[in-house]
């Protein structure tokens, strides 16, 4: 279950320190699939990878999520704090102002979560049916973030590739 905390119950100093394990540990994902209903789909993720009990435990306190253990489940494999999709624009906005070496996906990121809508717009079986040039907006913001977990690879080919500005 996850567990939604309130805004004015997190200090600044949370904010920042969810930043930099962002930059050193965490990840932005979009994800894409085809529903049971043919529909084209996304999904959006917002996790660090820790191995500390404490530091998991804080995660969970100050911003709710849920956990997911990584690997093949064996004594030291990795978890992860996880939060994903309404969460994700409420945690980008925070923390951006902070990130030092994530703020492009971040701000791509919030991009993705501003195309969804309300829930009360869901279609059948609770997915929202996508206009083409929503799937393509989203499909471009999605290799827009894959190129850049390529960034540290090839940092002068992402340029040629991709319209950001440094």
């Amino acid at each position: 279950m996850v567990r939604r905390v309130k805004v004015d119950k997190i200090k600044e100093t949370s904010w920042a320190y969810l930043a930099g394990l962002m930059d050193g540990r965490g990840s932005f994902r979009i994800g894409t699939y085809v529903s049971k209903v043919k529909r084209r789909c996304f999904s959006t993720q917002f996790l660090v990878c820790t191995n500390g009990k404490l530091q998991l435990e804080w995660l969970l306190k100050t911003f709710g999520g849920r956990t997911r253990i990584g690997g093949n489940y064996k004594k030291n494999s990795p978890v992860y704090w996880v939060c994903i999709n309404k969460d994700i624009l409420y945690l980008c906005d925070n923390i951006l102002p902070y990130l030092l070496l994530n703020n492009k996906k971040c701000e791509i990121m919030i991009e993705m979560r501003e195309t969804y809508s309300p829930v009360s717009e869901k279609g059948i079986k609770g997915i929202i049916p996508l206009t083409d040039e929503m799937i393509s907006l989203r499909m471009k913001l999605h290799e827009q973030l894959k190129l850049l977990h390529l960034d540290r690879i090839n940092r002068n080919n992402l340029k040629e590739r991709l319209w950001l500005d440094e």
